[in-house]
């Protein structure tokens, strides 16, 4: 493969003297999901994992010669923003995005980085100002982080993070993606790190396990600029053969993910399964309840339904094995359902092979029918 067959970003964003943010954030994400990524640089930092201690903002000039330069030779398939460091940097960049779509298409990946991770001020009231009304409507995702999305909001800002996201839509831009890596953990999902996706297609939490770590620095860099190389690589089509990226592959213990080894160390053969009703078994995690909410293991046989039921709280389901299907849709190894209080469904498992689910709730679930809701409390869920 030739540098003309690899799919081409840039990321207009900052230096990071420390290596760990900015440019070289994006720069390794861009490698590692196999894009290539120009480097534009809007400004210089003086910087490292503990402090900011002087941003000089790139020349509009000097930032138009850069733009000017690439586009001549490597034009884009996604443009991804970071530090800007000035508001004129800001009508220099959109301008341009304006040119460069009146020729083919062009995603525009918006990281409003207003604040560093080590709570360092970015951007003044102009430079804000200067995000909302220039790059919010020509955006096609955003990436604030809780903080950034309540900067850019100003005065309308809510305290609701989805309320935060349709918001940021209204004011022109695609897609949100509200991050959560950083910020203090929902006490409610204090074991998670959570995402809120706002799009035309779906809304909702993206959920992973929160890591127990200090080291944030350019984690939002890194989200965006991974963002922006999918997005690239989408632009391949479905005809194109790609060279295949090598990926970490996830840890994994006995059959279970590797998170789950502080309680099930020799994985499923450790699981002591007890029976809810014939055809399904489920495990309950000691240690993680949080309220009247659990987390457990489910096994369903073959073709076997759940009593239908719906939920006095949030429910996330990551399907391990096998598959289910219910009234919201189909859902297979790796999918995970994000069901809120007003959801009501019957899931039923298919009949090829049996399906093995990790449920998280933070109530009891309200099932159908007198004879179920009398069951409820021998079975405790």
């Amino acid at each position: 493969m030739t540098l003309r067959d690899i799919p081409v970003i840039w990321s207009v964003a900052g230096t990071d003297s420390g290596g760990g943010a900015g440019l070289a954030a994006d720069q390794r994400a861009a490698d590692a999901l196999g894009v290539h990524c120009c480097t534009v640089v809007a400004g210089i930092t003086a910087q490292s994992t503990t402090e900011v201690t002087h941003i000089e903002a790139t020349p509009p000039a000097v930032l138009q010669a850069q733009l000017e330069t690439l586009a001549a030779d490597m034009p884009p398939r996604v443009i991804k923003t970071g530090l800007l460091g000035s508001a004129d940097n800001v009508r220099v960049l959109a301008h341009f995005v304006d040119q460069l779509r009146q020729q083919r298409p062009l995603a525009l990946v918006v990281d409003p980085v207003l604040r560093a991770s080590t709570g360092a001020a970015l951007a003044d009231a102009e430079l804000r100002a200067a995000y909302r009304d220039l790059l919010l409507p020509r955006a096609t995702v955003i990436t604030p982080n809780q903080g950034e999305a309540v900067a850019l909001l100003g005065d309308d800002a809510l305290h609701d993070i989805p309320a935060q996201a349709r918001a940021l839509r209204a004011r022109g831009c695609e897609a949100v993606v509200i991050t959560g890596g950083d910020a203090a953990a929902i006490s409610r999902h204090a074991s998670l790190s959570l995402d809120w996706l706002d799009s035309p297609q779906a809304q909702g939490w993206l959920s992973l396990p929160r890591e127990a770590t200090p080291h944030n620095h350019g984690t939002g860099c890194t989200f965006a600029g991974a963002l922006a190389a999918a997005l690239a690589r989408i632009g391949d089509g479905p005809d194109a053969s790609p060279e295949p990226v090598q990926r970490p592959r996830p840890r994994s213990v006995g059959g279970l993910p590797g998170t789950l080894a502080p309680w099930l160390p020799m994985g499923l053969d450790g699981v002591s399964w007890r029976a809810l009703v014939p055809g399904i078994r489920h495990f309950r995690f000691s240690g993680v309840d949080s309220g009247g909410g659990t987390v457990r293991l489910l096994a369903i046989a073959p073709g076997t339904a759940l009593p239908h039921h719906g939920h006095g709280g949030t429910e996330l389901t990551l399907v391990l094995s096998g598959s289910f299907a219910d009234e919201i849709g189909r859902f297979q190894a790796g999918d995970l359902a994000d069901l809120d209080p007003s959801a009501k469904h019957q899931p039923v498992a298919d009949t090829d092979r049996p399906c093995m689910c990790l449920i998280a709730t933070d109530a009891r679930l309200r099932f159908s029918g007198v004879l179920r809701r009398l069951f409820q409390p021998l079975v405790g869920i």
